[in-house]
């Protein structure tokens, strides 16, 4: 029979505590963690082999002249437009909530003078973020402010839309998933399968987002999702792409338009107000 010398049992020993100690530790997500503040250290210390931050004006070779003739490297790529303490003490934002018009002469600004390429919004724009004490005409021209600004920049301008657990109040709950799509467990569009799902999130909708001539006009992108795991309360990342159509989509942009079409002309549509809603009601009932 072999037997090993007391010097192979300690080493034998010791040696098996290591996968041990790293399943228990794995068990209790401490694995995560770690490897998360590690990637922080070394994206943003000065560390020796360390990345580093990254300038956001590094290699740029052309200025701009500003006040006193001083020069200033061109803007860059990206830039963080913050809605800070100062910009609340302006008196054409005023005090919560928050007139959206407000929002689209920001981007005018930004979009005419500044000649941004594309314009991303990380304010979720929902009739859930309305407060029930403003007036709902009041919400409509409001919202119609951004309305103007998606339909002059349709293709430069992304709203913003979050995955807060609660669906957007005109899509109902079989064909929405306000909770962020994990794509590590795949994703099936299968039609056939009265179960299906769009993971669907909490947007904006009519008249920010609107449907004409066999197209949606107004884009949307996520911004938030709930932090990675449990290794701190930090946010790292959001889907690039998240499957977002279809009817949920079409029931967000439908309700909304019905929700607020007696605010638009109401005498004049009240023909169309009524077709539309016994239309909708309908769909609800055969489906």
């Amino acid at each position: 029979m072999f037997k090993l010398s007391k010097e192979s049992k300690i080493t034998f020993f010791c040696l098996l505590a290591i996968p041990v100690i790293w399943i228990v530790v794995n068990h209790l997500g401490l694995i995560d963690g770690w490897k998360i503040k590690s990637v922080d250290l070394r994206l943003s210390s000065n560390l020796p082999g360390a990345r580093g931050e990254i300038s956001h004006i590094q290699n740029s070779q052309e200025v701009l002249t500003v006040e006193g003739n001083l020069t200033i490297p061109k803007v860059p790529k990206v830039v963080y437009v913050n809605f800070d303490s100062a910009t609340l003490g302006m008196d054409d934002v005023g005090e919560r909530p928050w007139d959206r018009a407000f929002f689209r002469d920001m981007s005018l600004a930004l979009l005419k003078f500044g000649k941004a390429r594309v314009l991303a919004f990380d304010f979720a724009f929902t009739p859930n973020s309305v407060s029930k004490m403003v007036p709902r005409e009041n919400s409509f021209r409001s919202d119609s402010a951004m309305g103007e600004l998606i339909s002059a920049y349709p293709d430069n301008v992304v709203l913003g839309c979050v995955y807060s657990g609660v669906s957007t109040p005109f899509v109902r709950e079989n064909l929405a998933d306000p909770f962020p799509p994990f794509f590590m467990s795949g994703y099936v569009e299968d039609k056939s399968d009265l179960n299906f799902r769009f993971h669907y999130p909490e947007s904006p909708t009519y008249p920010m987002q609107s449907f004409l001539d066999n197209k949606y006009i107004g884009r949307a992108g996520s911004f938030t999702v709930p932090p990675f795991k449990a290794a701190d309360n930090i946010p790292r990342w959001v889907p690039i792409w998240f499957p977002a159509g279809g009817k949920a989509h079409a029931y967000n942009i439908l309700g909304g338009k019905a929700s607020n079409l007696s605010f638009e002309m109401p005498i004049e549509n009240k023909l169309e107000i009524q077709t539309l809603g016994k239309n909708i009601e309908e769909i609800e009932n055969n489906e």
